[in-house]
């Protein structure tokens, strides 16, 4: 039987981000309310994922797919939640929050629920978003805007291959990041954006730490 939706998921391989990736597939199995095929592959470099999320998207199963991270933990009912907000010319978006080890986006909620795999407060987390406090914040002027941040999504397969998935030529790191040279390429095209009340937690460039980073943690543990 063909999946409902294909989550793909890019993994830069070292013993903490392991302990996030397990993380990440077990709110993926207890919290995935579609039938889905989980496809997971390693990645060299932060450099890297964008070329293995297109090789993914292109070996997918399902007609739609969500594009994530290792180190991004999704709570109960977001499959669903992106999967009736679909449309084939539409990338689909959540509402990802955020630990704060760096500046969090206006686009993204900041609340500590842990800042490393091992500090993680998985039931508080999936507590929260089930509260009238989350149901306003994305009812509210915050999440208005329906472009939300890049990763997770839910994008059409054919759509997403036919346009040539993330543009790896285009952008220009760090300045002009792969995801957002695509996103606005999307735009350019007439192609839309709508958000969704999915809820994930990241825990903020886990693959990409730096001792400023590093010490962010220690901090806010």
């Amino acid at each position: 039987m063909t999946p409902d939706i294909s989550i793909i998921i890019p993994h830069l391989r070292n013993a903490d981000n392991d302990k996030a990736l397990k993380i990440a597939i077990d709110c993926i199995v207890d919290n995935t309310d579609l039938d889905y095929e989980l496809m997971v592959e390693a990645v060299a470099t932060r450099r890297d994922i964008y070329p293995v999320l297109n090789n993914m998207a292109h070996r997918a199963r399902a007609e739609w797919i969500v594009l994530s991270n290792s180190d991004v933990f999704m709570a109960k009912g977001w499959a669903s939640a992106f999967y009736n907000a679909r449309h084939e010319d539409t990338i689909v978006t959540g509402v990802i929050v955020e630990c704060g080890v760096i500046g969090v986006s206006p686009i993204n909620y900041h609340k500590n629920f842990g800042v490393t795999p091992d500090s993680f407060r998985r039931d508080a987390f999936e507590a929260w978003v089930t509260t009238d406090e989350a149901t306003d914040i994305f009812s509210g002027q915050h999440f208005h805007n329906p472009r939300g941040w890049y990763l997770p999504c839910l994008i059409h397969k054919r759509t997403f291959n036919h346009f040539g998935g993330f543009d790896t030529q285009g952008g220009k790191w760090p300045d002009d990041p792969v995801d957002i040279y695509t996103w606005n390429k999307w735009a350019a095209a007439g192609k839309q954006f709508k958000r969704a009340p999915s809820w994930c937690y990241h825990l903020q460039n886990f693959t990409g730490e730096n001792p400023e980073r590093i010490s962010n943690r220690k901090r806010l543990a």
